[in-house]
């Protein structure tokens, strides 16, 4: 195992591509998903059954290597994983209603096994990305340390500040000034942003795909700066190819 080895899982939504890490696992540090376990894409063809199957196994992994696996939630995630966002939310996207029990169950049973946000070797993981205007809303953007963040963050889910989660901007079609950690769109974030200058950040979240040419989809590059890299296009990562010289 390489002790610095980091493999990334963007947004998963059924599909299987992640089972690189399987494959991978005994050479890694750590296997980071970024959230979006179900709720497939209906131009993928992917049933909802196989979805959950494919969320199950997910777990089992995870249960499997407990300190190596990170599961982060995503927006699709959190109406079954909190009946608190359920509450509030009306922006379900592609929400499952004739599984949704089922779905509400596993995440109960392995409620312990999620969070909003990570560090790791200086980077901050989360669904969508964080911007400071949102988490001032949870604390000081230019005085918390990185692990201060991760764990106000990670606190909104225990906390009366769960609506927080909620925020949308208008590029989600919602009306809020700031997305959340699992709302916000890759447009939301810029290089001036002062979370940005401070801590590198890695998130999905806003799909890379489109029609080729003969009407079939096909997944872009991602989109990858010098201070965030946003990777939600069906693809593993190692994080030393996604910023070199951070390792």
């Amino acid at each position: 195992m390489q002790d610095n080895k980091i493999l990334i899982i963007p947004d998963v939504h059924g599909r299987e591509f992640w089972k690189e890490a399987k494959a991978r696992v005994d050479e890694c540090s750590r296997v980071i998903f970024l959230g979006d376990y179900l709720d497939p894409y209906e131009f993928e063809h992917i049933s909802i059954a196989d979805a959950f199957s494919n969320f199950q196994e997910i777990i089992e992994f995870k249960l499997a290597h407990p300190d190596k696996v990170v599961l982060l939630l995503g927006n699709h995630d959190l109406p079954y994983y909190s009946s608190d966002y359920n509450r509030l939310s009306t922006r379900w996207c592609r929400y499952c209603e004739s599984f949704a029990d089922v779905f509400a169950a596993t995440f109960a049973k392995h409620k312990n096994l999620f969070k909003l946000a990570h560090a790791e070797a200086g980077v901050l993981f989360t669904h969508a990305g964080v911007r400071s205007d949102w988490y001032a809303m949870v604390g000081n953007p230019d005085a918390d340390t990185l692990a201060e963040i991760v764990d106000n963050i990670n606190n909104v889910m225990t906390t009366s500040q769960v609506d927080l989660l909620y925020q949308v901007t208008y590029y989600r079609g919602g009306p809020d000034s700031a997305g959340s950690c699992v709302w916000a769109d890759v447009l939301e974030h810029d290089s001036a942003d002062t979370l940005s200058k401070r801590f590198y950040q890695i998130f999905g979240h806003t799909l890379q795909a489109g029609y080729n040419n003969t009407g079939g989809i096909e997944f872009a590059q991602p989109v990858i700066t010098e201070t965030f890299a946003m990777i939600d296009n069906a693809k593993c990562y190692d994080l030393d190819n996604i910023i070199p010289g951070q390792m």
